[in-house]
């Protein structure tokens, strides 16, 4: 447990966890885990970075930390959400935090890391900005995405609809579809994999089925051992299939 702490940094999703007084889902540490543990093969050492949809600048923080000299950038349409990664990423003077719509934003030229993590989902056009990501990156340069994969697989109910994300504009992707529209746009598949396979599928649902009945947050205090377990176990299995998806890219 404690290689995995230190590789993947356990320790912070734990204190963040306190720090958001347990407004917690596992599906954060699934997505981050899969994510984080590509980044220092991935992203360069002086080169820029560009988080595409970063939230609360939690990945580009971790990366900041790894990757002192290398220019990292990110950008949300939420602006609370921008204004709370500012505080998280203060101490790191090579982030650069923008407010903008990546279907209306231009991005710079020759770079060499793009990180669109469950963002696609949200675009009307995903496909469209896919090929700017494609002209927006170096040769030899990578974009990596992680997004929803359909058909979606439960293993406790049929449907969870009081986790419906309203903000959605395509439930998922096939990899299929995933893999033609980067190629056509110049991008080499390196890499493909699945993450919310059993055991962080079971993880994601486990906390919707007992928020039926008790509230939210005392079961994500009451299953916090069990759920990081199952996200630890998730990255480590070699999934067949999953209802995410990551994939690499390389212009």
């Amino acid at each position: 447990m404690k290689q995995y702490a230190k590789k993947y940094g356990l320790i912070t999703f734990s204190r963040l966890f306190l720090e958001r007084r347990f407004a917690y889902h596992p599906g954060q540490t699934i997505r981050r885990l899969a994510v984080w543990s590509r980044l220092s093969a991935l992203a360069p050492k002086e080169g820029i970075v560009f988080d595409i949809g970063c939230g609360r600048g939690i990945t580009l923080s971790f990366l900041a930390r790894r990757k002192p000299i290398a220019k990292l950038y990110g950008l949300d349409l939420d602006a609370e959400e921008i204004e709370y990664a500012r505080k998280i990423c203060a101490p790191y003077p090579n982030v650069t935090l923008k407010i903008g719509d990546i279907t209306q934003y231009d991005l710079p030229r020759d770079l060499d890391l793009i990180l669109c993590i469950d963002t696609l989902e949200h675009l009307p056009e995903p496909f469209a900005v896919i090929g700017k990501f494609s002209r927006s990156l170096k040769p030899g340069g990578y974009l990596l995405l992680h997004t929803p994969h359909i058909p979606t697989k439960y293993f406790l109910k049929n449907e969870h609809p009081r986790w419906e994300d309203p903000g959605h504009c395509i439930d998922g992707f096939t990899r299929s579809e995933l893999e033609g529209n980067l190629s056509s746009f110049g991008l080499q598949i390196i890499e493909v994999a699945y993450t919310f396979g059993p055991a962080g599928a079971f993880a994601w649902e486990l906390p919707l089925v007992l928020f039926q009945s008790l509230p939210l947050k005392l079961v994500q205090l009451l299953l916090f051992p069990l759920t990081i377990l199952l996200c630890l176990l998730d990255k480590v299995h070699n999934n067949r299939l999953g209802n995410g998806i990551l994939i690499v890219g390389r212009k």
